[in-house]
């Protein structure tokens, strides 16, 4: 038993023919139909175009024998399908929360990031020929992207975020990068590391620090080194001054360069989570 309902239709708008296997095939003619509501034992198939300005509810939607895509669907208004999905959420969490898996996710992708290091302090090298050297850069936060199905993802999780490592409760983690070295060494901060990701991914290190060797013994400027990237880059600048603070999220500070100006900090980590229904 079938039937068919539109809001609005020409006398050639909607016609329906049953078939010989009973399938119940919608032919269009006109441009549009307002509101349409099929109610149907049997396989319903719309093999034009079928532009609708109202509301569409249907129990599912399938795709053509061989194919993964529905071509000529055309909605202006509110569509509802319960086997349809589709939607999308993002939410990105800078601080400790609680995450709460809803009744209807269909799958979860989360981007953890840890934080950046510290840029050095500036300071006079060794004896050599250097004046003041420039402090080395943080390194960048590590990342680890978790991806799963929403049966495998546990009930309530324990979001840690913002400085220091971060982490999506025990799927995924990511550490922070390593403090530059101030300018008596001038080595630049490890990128932290990603764990129990579905990918893991090592945050940029910090580049090292350089001295004036134009000026040898004496308090000329050197340069700050750069500090490293995160997955979403961020790392601040080198400088021959104070350093540059670390971008969001997760980005490197700068060292500091000259006599005296210190290094900069790091960016806090984030944990993104992408909801998909």
């Amino acid at each position: 038993m079938s039937s068919i309902s539109a809001g609005t239709t020409s006398t050639t708008a909607l016609v329906s023919t049953a078939d010989t296997t009973g399938a119940l095939d919608l032919k269009t003619g006109a441009s549009s139909v307002t509101g349409l509501s099929i109610s149907s034992a049997q396989a319903v198939t719309i093999p034009g175009t079928l532009g609708v300005t109202g509301a569409v509810t249907a129990g599912s939607i399938s795709a053509p024998a061989g194919s993964s895509t529905i071509n000529n669907l055309t909605v202006t208004g509110t569509f509802s399908a319960s086997g349809v999905g589709g939607n999308y959420a993002l939410n990105a969490y800078g601080s400790p929360a609680t995450w709460t898996k809803p009744a209807n996710l269909k799958a979860v992708k989360v981007t953890v990031v840890g934080s950046g290091g510290s840029g050095g302090n500036s300071g006079q090298a060794a004896p050599g020929p250097f004046g003041w050297s420039g402090g080395g850069g943080g390194g960048g936060g590590g990342a680890a992207i978790y991806y799963a199905p929403a049966p495998s993802i546990p009930g309530p999780v324990a979001i840690t975020a913002g400085p220091g490592t971060n982490s999506f409760g025990a799927l995924a983690s990511a550490t922070a990068g390593s403090n530059g070295s101030p300018g008596t060494s001038v080595s630049g901060g490890a990128g932290g590391l990603g764990s129990n990701g579905t990918l893991n991914i090592r945050g940029g290190g910090g580049g090292s620090g350089a001295g004036n060797a134009n000026s040898p013994g004496t308090p000329s400027a050197g340069s700050g080194g750069a500090g490293g990237n995160s997955i979403l880059g961020g790392g601040g600048a080198g400088s021959g001054g104070a350093g540059n603070a670390g971008g969001s999220y997760g980005g490197g500070g700068s060292g500091g360069g000259g006599s005296g100006p210190s290094g900069a900090a790091g960016a806090n980590g984030v944990v993104i989570v992408e909801e998909f229904y």
